[in-house]
């Protein structure tokens, strides 16, 4: 292998050495396989996008919604779990704790029950995503949020913790704001008929 790659990479640098040859060679497969796998991962992302958008096309079952949505979450981010969750209704105590609508993945306990439903209610209540490290009982993980909502109201966030070692990436940021947003406008279309 490696006398058909040098021969291959002095032919394509007849002016460099077959060390030298070799080496860019090598650093040209490696450059292209890097691209293969950038360009699969998309694919995915794509195809999982093109499911959010046929389900918000077609939902009516609110479960279903939020389930798909959650479910969906954690194959885009490649997350340990998500959960979507909600802040209680208006005509109820403002201080209560926000309330998980669905969640895929292990739950585990979180150190400290404040600092998580605050991070919540901000995500909730400022329309913005935010990343912190959460501390869990058994160690800890990034907990990446996003609002959710519509054009009429704030109404919940989901949240992926990520896997250990894992870092949220201007893609994934790109992606997860694209994916709430079709989340959002199936949970909206969804909800007339729970209603009803």
């Amino acid at each position: 292998v490696f006398n058909l790659l040098a021969s291959l990479g002095s032919d394509i640098f007849p002016e460099a050495g077959t060390e030298a040859s070799f080496i860019a060679l090598l650093l040209s497969v490696v450059l292209v396989w890097s691209t293969v796998r950038y360009i699969r991962r998309k694919i995915i992302e794509l195809g999982t996008l093109q499911r959010v958008s046929r389900t918000v096309a077609s939902a009516l079952d609110l479960n279903d919604v939020l389930r798909f949505v959650t479910e969906s979450a954690v194959e885009l981010t490649n997350a340990e779990s998500a959960a979507v969750f909600r802040l209680p209704s208006h005509g109820k105590d403002e201080e209560s704790a926000p309330l998980v609508e669905y969640r895929v993945g292990a739950a585990r306990q979180v150190s400290d029950q404040v600092s998580r439903d605050t991070l919540l209610s901000d995500v909730i209540n400022s329309g913005s995503a935010r990343a912190v490290n959460m501390d869990y009982v058994d160690g800890t993980n990034i907990l990446y949020c996003m609002p959710l909502s519509s054009a009429r109201e704030r109404w919940g966030a989901l949240c992926d913790r990520l896997k250990e070692g894992m870092e949220v990436t201007e893609d994934d940021l790109a992606w997860s704001h694209a994916y709430t947003d079709a989340g959002s406008i199936a949970t909206e279309n969804a909800k007339p008929y729970e209603a009803g």
